[in-house]
């Protein structure tokens, strides 16, 4: 069993999930950057930290992330992982990992890239998946919402939508 703390998720994906009644799974706040950060920094880590809340146990879940972003957690034990550079990893319950194709392209600029990952409520169903992103724009970049289908095989979206993008 492993356990990352609490993770927080972007506050665009959980009210997106809430507008689109899917809502979000039941997480409690701790910056995820700074969770997966230890995590993949270290090799074969385990420690206890005292914190302001209480002991937090810190486990290595997976390594060789590129500055991770956004987690969320799939109902059948797996996980996907967003990269800022634009990358989306799917890892099954064994740790095996796979890249998922059909991600949005993104500007990887200062804080902007492949932000948040959200898991609609109904996954099982709908396979639905959220993702916000910093979308090329006149001018620069806006923030964007995406919403799309992980294929069966876990390894690539389908039917990619935007909800909603910040105007110039």
């Amino acid at each position: 069993r492993v356990t990352l703390g609490h993770v927080r998720v972007g506050r665009v994906a959980r009210a997106c999930a809430r507008t689109h009644r899917f809502g979000m799974n039941a997480i409690k706040p701790l910056p995820l950057a700074a969770a997966l950060a230890i995590t993949a920094a270290l090799p074969a880590f385990s420690a206890t930290v005292e914190t302001d809340a209480g002991p937090m146990e810190i486990t290595e879940v997976v390594d060789g992330l590129d500055m991770p972003w956004g987690v969320d957690f799939l109902p059948d034990g797996g996980f996907l992982v967003t990269e800022i550079a634009g990358t989306l990893w799917h890892y099954d319950g064994e740790g095996n990992r796979v890249e998922v194709s059909g991600a949005p392209e993104v500007v990887a600029q200062g804080q902007g890239g492949l932000l948040d990952v959200a898991v609609a409520r109904d996954f099982a169903e709908s396979r639905e998946i959220f993702l916000t992103y910093a979308k090329a724009q006149d001018g620069g970049a806006g923030t964007a919402l995406m919403v799309a289908r992980l294929n069966e095989a876990g390894d690539g979206l389908t039917g990619g939508r935007v909800l909603f993008e910040m105007a110039d």
